[in-house]
């Protein structure tokens, strides 16, 4: 028998799997993910943020900023971004690489053009790429509001 605060209990842990799973945007200003290393003791590589809106009004709308953690590593780390359109139903809307520099920090806005009138999603993601062969390898997808 089902007693209410099990009940409660299963529906929410089924909430927050949900939106783990579901992807719901948040709505900070800034969002953050680290870049890993896949090897070993997984040693952070990278470091992205991405500045919803005017956060970081020196750069532009809803900008990132891609932070090289492990300078000489072989890895330039990155932001990869897709916008997506409410009106029309799919994302591509608008996408993008923001690449990173080696040994150091560079902020980059991902909204060029008209201003942006109404909130849009965005699912954004960090990655890196080797200096020796242009391979790319990438975090999973975080999910935001563009403003």
């Amino acid at each position: 028998m089902w007693r209410l605060p099990k009940l409660l209990g299963v529906l929410a842990a089924s909430f927050t799997i949900a939106t783990v799973l579901g992807g719901a945007p948040a709505q900070a200003a800034t969002s953050h993910q680290l870049i890993y290393h896949w090897s070993g003791s997984r040693p952070v590589a990278g470091e992205v943020w991405y500045n919803a809106g005017n956060h970081n009004p020196s750069v532009g709308r809803n900008s990132f900023t891609v932070k090289d953690r492990m300078c000489g590593d072989g890895w330039v780390p990155l932001a990869q971004y897709v916008i997506y359109d409410a009106s029309a139903g799919y994302w591509e809307f608008k996408s993008g690489t923001i690449n990173g520099v080696s040994c150091g920090e560079r902020s980059e806005s991902a909204w060029t053009g008209s201003t942006q009138t109404e909130p849009f999603s965005i699912k954004w993601r960090g990655c890196k790429r080797s200096t020796s062969n242009g391979a790319v390898e990438c975090e999973g997808w975080k999910y935001d509001v563009a403003k």
